[in-house]
């Protein structure tokens, strides 16, 4: 059974398991993150400001890649049923990492799960005082509770894109969508499109769009290989193109297929450059025509 802790406003902390209350006013909070942990999220704070001004705050330190989702409960005991402010602050060590707030209220004899989800998304957007952060974009901070759906006694994964490592497990497996845009959904890693000059050629979703369509092992294509003998080759733009010959190779035939094909060191047809042939009598010695043997 999932366990939460849970803040009755009067009280201080107490922790109890999840969904075993009857007809209990509470707002469940789960808090998910696509921030890496714990490179980039360490800790997740919760701040909550009741409806006559009396505070309470719970902290959850993080400490393994399955530590989300979390979840905290406020429980109703007496006197107004709203508003109240939640903040879900995170944290790595001293320096505050992202921030998402909700003011609402509590619905008499209901338990309603609240998402307040720590999004990469939201570390640089900055939002007025009355705002919140959500997909990066600000937005009011006043949710109406015909919004929340009810707690199930389970806080569910997050539906958030991640850019880069997850920082958490997926359904038991890393989800880290590298130069892709999806996420982990209901606890599966999907994967809905993959950024410019990128591509799944490995078809596995979980490690994202890993193949550079720009490199000289998939240019432009899965598995098509950009390498001429004796050539420097690139592919910056998905289309193989010639770059230079190795030192003492050259391209005397003027054929991309062959890449480099002449020998300037040994080859009497091409002894040191293009087009000089040494005579019958000669042979090519480290680029120069001399007597044969």
């Amino acid at each position: 059974m999932a366990m939460i802790s849970r803040i009755a406003l009067w009280l201080g902390l107490v922790h109890a398991a999840a969904g075993c209350a009857h007809d209990r006013t509470e707002i469940v909070v789960a808090t998910d993150s696509d921030l890496a942990i714990p490179t980039e999220l360490g800790e997740i704070r919760f701040d909550v400001t009741g409806p006559r001004g009396q505070t309470q705050q719970a902290s959850i330190t993080l400490d393994g890649v399955s530590a989300l989702p979390v979840s905290v409960g406020l429980v109703h005991e007496d006197g107004p049923l709203g508003p109240l402010t939640v903040s879900a602050t995170g944290a790595l060590g001293d320096t505050l990492v992202v921030e998402r707030r909700a003011r609402l209220a509590f619905v008499s004899e209901r338990t309603l799960l609240l998402r307040l989800d720590l999004e990469r998304a939201c570390m640089t957007t900055a939002c007025g005082p009355d705002e919140t952060c959500h997909a990066g974009v600000c937005r009011s901070i006043d949710v109406d509770p015909a919004e929340l759906e009810p707690w199930t006694g389970l806080p569910p994964h997050a539906d958030i894109d991640a850019g880069s490592d997850a920082g958490r497990l997926c359904g038991g497996e890393p989800c880290a969508l590298l130069h892709a845009s999806g996420g982990c959904r209901s606890d599966v890693c999907v994967l809905d499109a993959c950024d410019p000059d990128w591509y799944d050629c490995d078809g596995s979703p979980s490690n994202g769009c890993e193949s550079d369509l720009r490199s000289t092992t998939d240019c432009g294509a899965c598995g098509v290989p950009c390498a001429r003998p004796h050539a420097i080759m690139t592919c910056m733009t998905g289309i193989c193109e010639f770059g230079a010959c190795e030192a003492d190779w050259g391209d005397c035939d003027e054929m991309l297929t062959s890449g480099c094909e002449a020998d300037f060191m040994n080859s009497p047809d091409a002894c040191g450059r293009c087009a000089h042939y040494c005579r019958p009598v000669e042979t090519c010695v480290d680029g120069n025509c001399v007597p044969a043997p």
